[in-house]
């Protein structure tokens, strides 16, 4: 939990964002999220999109294999925003500006919500094949090809 409010305030992350009833103990697992979406948005090249299903699992299991936590840390990763106000810019992302990239800055309420919808459903599986899943579901909502990152 310290780690997470260390994390809001050095990043000047937009609270509101996240919710009010968002536990700071899932920050780390939105980072890691919003890290992952930037790269399936074209911040990597192809050959390294294809150890996202790997990275997913192992997040999976940071959130104690927990369906819930898992979707809220991906979900939140999606919704993290940095705060508007000047030198609240992080890296190369700018104030206001969503860590997950241009996609997510720009998804539509409906997108959204059917995005999150699947999430969900594919969460719930035990197939073994969720996480090759997730990554197409990934690919689908961050443009799928190489682009700017925004």
């Amino acid at each position: 939990t310290l780690t997470g409010m260390i994390f809001q305030e050095q990043m000047k992350l937009d609270q509101d964002s996240l919710g009010r009833q968002f536990d700071v103990s899932l920050l780390g697992g939105a980072l890691i999220s919003a890290t992952i979406f930037r790269g399936a948005s074209g911040g990597l090249p192809p050959w390294a999109i294809e150890n996202v299903p790997a990275m997913l699992k192992s997040l999976y299991e940071a959130c104690g294999g927990i369906d819930d936590s898992f979707c809220i840390a991906l979900q939140a990763g999606g919704d993290l925003r940095l705060r508007a106000d000047p030198g609240s810019a992080f890296l190369d992302v700018a104030a206001g500006k969503k860590p997950a990239g241009w996609f997510f800055d720009h998804m539509k309420p409906k997108a959204r919500e059917e995005f999150l919808k699947k999430l969900s459903e594919i969460c719930q599986k035990k197939d073994g094949h969720q996480w090759r899943s997730l990554k197409v579901l990934l690919k689908a909502n961050c443009g799928g090809k190489k682009k700017a990152t925004g």
